[in-house]
């Protein structure tokens, strides 16, 4: 069995515009033509009975002053910005204020256009034409410019230009309102300002005055440059020397005091003072005279004499009296430092006491006047920033008064007034022509394609390709498309073989010769969806194409509703066939008749004898039997499958089935449920034929059919 295709979610139309358009190009250039006649005819009506005129009102949004006394304008404004003012004052410009305000104007209440909407009364009515012109006035920006406009269109042109200049008119005064407004706002709010800045001034003042004479500020200078500053140094100095000279003399004092009591000798300077003790003096001289002698008996006598040895003795005995009086004074005179030093310690001690509560006492008097000094520079720095706020209200007060005053500081302004039209706004030919035409093109071309989406009937190959399980085997074209001059169907393969429609059978006949070869398959069914879809004429083709590869073929009529076999085979109509031999009234070898082109033919038989519940009886399988041992091909023609249920049961008897279908008759869900019936059946499907497709309407297929003519007649040749 041949592989299952897959299965689409839904049977879609396949549909090929370029073929769809081919088919209905005359229909699509008439309704063209049509539609611009219609187009023609519409814009001689409107433009007889519905003319317009239109005008525009040109505004320039501009990008404004800096200041008012700025000598130009801002040299441009972005893109955003233009946009969002344009439609701001598009809104404006339509507002019920300005339309209202137009509508006072004298000269729109005597045009025609305000007659509409007079009432009994003469009266205009004042909300109807406002709504009027709110529906009608359109107002959009123009692109890549300052600019956007204010359009409208009436039936009377001179209307046009007084309405909308009106319009514009109270639109300008109503923005100069509104600006003149904000000016005034503005300039009471910073005026207001003002005057509260300039109170807060004056209490500030008097704040800073009471502040001076409560501290006795007498200069406003930086407290470090003042005379308590002065002196807070000139005493932190002389503190820092007592403190040294404190420490100094603590040293001095721990040394001499260490010195007394022996952990410390006693100085060089300490022993040089006690030598210039009048104490000391007598011994030293009593030891230099000592010496003196000594030295005088050396010269004298040898070291060992005793005169020696007790002058060296006296002179220790006299060295030692020294020292020990030497001592007694550096006790003495450490004692005596050491009260000096005492009392000179009690006394840088009380004068550094003293300053530094002089110290603490000049500091404090730097902190308050510290305090005072940045509590006074705060009060002016305030004030300055106050004085600043004065200066620059004042300076925007005069701004806002230029503003004022200037007519180019207005961010609108009118860059062209409305004119009377010279010509026509609307109907346009050029435009309503054309759009008649193409509405109508499009509507018919619309009506076609759904037409065409609608449309379920297979018309050509690519619709079966939608169907799942349906292999096209081949597209038979129409007896009329074949640019051979072929006249008639039956056996075209043997009459006319260089016909595009035997070429046509050919390849219809290739895969089902491979299914013969390959498969081992004998028995062939036939069969057709609905009654004239060409089986029998795609059958006798087929098996004359068979026969023509050197295969012995039998073709069997099954079709006892409407037997056409013999007649399309050119064999005798008359003849016993396949119903005698099911009925036992003739033999196989009776029936067998031989056609022009050697393929054997079995008719349905004489009327009396095509009895339909014979097909499903033993004897027919008989007979299949018997046909297959005798030939290599048995082909068996059936009725339509919708019609009768005949080709289904045949289906179950024999080993394959080809299904023809008629292009545009048949529906694609009626040959896919016929597909699936074949596909449940015993026989294999081997596909499914499609007859007479319009191939030249479609446009594709005419050149293919006249260059295979324009070969076969060529070989032929």
């Amino acid at each position: 069995m041949r592989p299952v295709k897959a299965v689409p979610s839904k049977l879609t139309p396949n549909i090929d515009p370029i073929r769809v358009l081919r088919r209905h190009v005359f229909l699509l250039v008439m309704t063209f033509v049509i539609g611009a006649i219609l187009g023609t005819g519409v814009w001689f009506l409107l433009d007889q009975f519905a003319p317009q005129y239109s005008s525009t009102v040109l505004f320039e949004v501009r990008p404004g002053l800096r200041g008012g006394s700025e000598f130009g304008t801002a040299e441009s404004a972005n893109d955003d910005e233009i946009a969002r003012i344009a439609l701001t004052e598009g809104v404006l410009i339509l507002s019920r204020g300005v339309l209202e305000d137009a509508l006072k104007n004298p000269v729109v209440r005597q045009t025609d256009w305000s007659k509409k909407y007079l009432d009994s009364t003469g009266t205009i009515d004042v909300d109807s034409a406002i709504d009027a012109l709110s529906e009608e006035l359109k107002s959009s920006l123009i692109r890549g410019s300052n600019l956007f406009d204010l359009r409208w269109a009436t039936r009377n042109k001179a209307d046009t230009a007084e309405v909308l200049n009106a319009v514009a008119r109270s639109y300008l005064s109503t923005r100069k309102d509104i600006e003149h407004s904000t000016y005034d706002t503005n300039l009471a709010l910073f005026r207001t300002r003002q005057n509260q800045t300039a109170r807060e001034i004056e209490d500030l003042a008097q704040e800073m005055q009471g502040f001076i004479r409560e501290k006795g500020i007498m200069t406003l200078g930086d407290p470090r440059d003042s005379p308590v500053a002065a002196e807070l140094r000139s005493l932190n100095s002389s503190l820092a020397a007592n403190v040294a000279g404190l420490n100094m003399g603590r040293t001095q004092f721990n040394q001499t005091a260490a010195k007394l009591r022996g952990t410390l000798e006693p100085s060089a300077e300490d022993v040089l003072m006690s030598e210039k003790d009048p104490m000391v003096a007598p011994h030293n001289r009593a030891l230099l005279d000592i010496k003196t002698a000594l030295q005088e008996m050396k010269g004298k006598f040898s070291p060992d004499h005793f005169a020696i040895r007790a002058m060296e003795n006296r002179y220790r005995a006299t060295e030692i009296e020294r020292d020990a009086k030497r001592d007694e004074i550096i006790q003495r005179n450490l004692e005596a430092r050491l009260k000096i030093i005492q009392d000179q310690l009690e006394t840088l001690q009380r004068v550094i006491e003293e300053t530094e509560k002089d110290v603490e006492e000049k500091s404090e008097m730097m902190r308050e006047l510290a305090a005072s000094q940045t509590r006074f520079d705060s009060l002016a720095t305030r004030r300055r920033h106050l004085e600043a706020q004065r200066d620059s209200d004042i300076q925007l007060i005069q701004e806002v008064n230029l503003l004022k005053l200037r007519s180019d500081a207005t961010r609108v302004r009118r860059a062209q007034w409305a004119e009377t039209p010279r010509g026509k706004s609307f109907p346009k030919w050029q435009m309503i022509i054309p759009l008649g035409a193409m509405v109508m093109f499009l509507l018919t071309l619309g009506i076609v394609f759904l037409r065409e989406f609608m449309d379920q009937r297979v018309k050509s190959a690519s619709d079966l390709d939608v169907l799942p399980n349906a292999e096209v085997l081949a597209s038979i074209p129409e007896l009329g498309e074949d640019p051979t001059g072929a006249d008639e169907v039956e056996l075209v393969v043997r009459k006319h073989p260089q016909s595009v429609l035997a070429e046509g059978y050919r390849q219809a006949t290739m895969p089902i010769c491979r299914s013969i070869d390959h498969a081992g398959i004998q028995t062939i069914l036939f069969v057709g969806g609905m009654p004239g879809s060409g089986a029998t004429t795609a059958m006798s083709n087929v098996a004359a194409t068979l026969h023509a590869t050197g295969k012995s073929v039998v073709v069997v009529d099954a079709n006892f509703r409407r037997p056409r076999l013999a007649q399309a085979m050119d064999v005798p109509t008359d003849r016993q066939g396949l119903g005698d031999v099911l009925c036992g009234d003739a033999e196989l070898r009776d029936v067998l008749l031989q056609s022009s082109c050697g393929v054997m033919v079995i008719s349905a038989g004489t009327p009396g004898n095509r009895l339909f519940e014979r097909l499903g009886a033993e004897v027919f399988d008989h007979l299949i039997a018997q046909l297959r041992a005798d030939f290599d091909v048995v082909l068996v023609d059936t009725p339509p499958a919708v019609v009768a249920g005949d080709a289904v049961m045949l289906a179950n008897k024999l080993d394959a089935a080809v299904l023809i279908v008629r292009a545009s008759r048949e529906q694609r869900g009626l040959v896919a449920r016929l597909i699936n019936q074949f596909t449940d059946a015993r026989a294999q499907l081997l596909g499914v034929m499609l007859n007479r497709p319009r191939g030249i309407a479609g446009g594709y297929f005419k050149k293919n059919y006249e260059a295979m003519a324009e070969y076969a007649a060529k070989s032929a040749t």
